[in-house]
């Protein structure tokens, strides 16, 4: 429920998503670790590469964290 509610404000926050690398790269690694599939609104999914992908540093601080190893580890353990 904290990262909906982060993910909306954040739209309020132009710059921090355009040019505050390491306050993202904080929020991302606290936050959004292994889920970058959020529901916002009942039942509405967002994906935070593709809504937070056109901003400079949300797409550093989340391509940190959304790479192959990552993902890998993370599908395992969904199995």
């Amino acid at each position: 429920q904290q990262a909906s509610m982060i993910f909306v404000c954040s739209f309020f926050l132009p710059n921090l998503l355009n040019e505050e690398d390491t306050r993202m790269r904080e929020i991302v690694d606290k936050h959004f670790p292994d889920n970058w599939v959020i529901p916002i609104y009942q039942g509405y999914l967002v994906d935070l590469t593709q809504y937070w992908g056109q901003f400079p540093s949300s797409k550093k601080a989340l391509n940190n964290n959304v790479n192959e190893v990552i993902v890998s580890k993370t599908a395992i353990s969904y199995q």
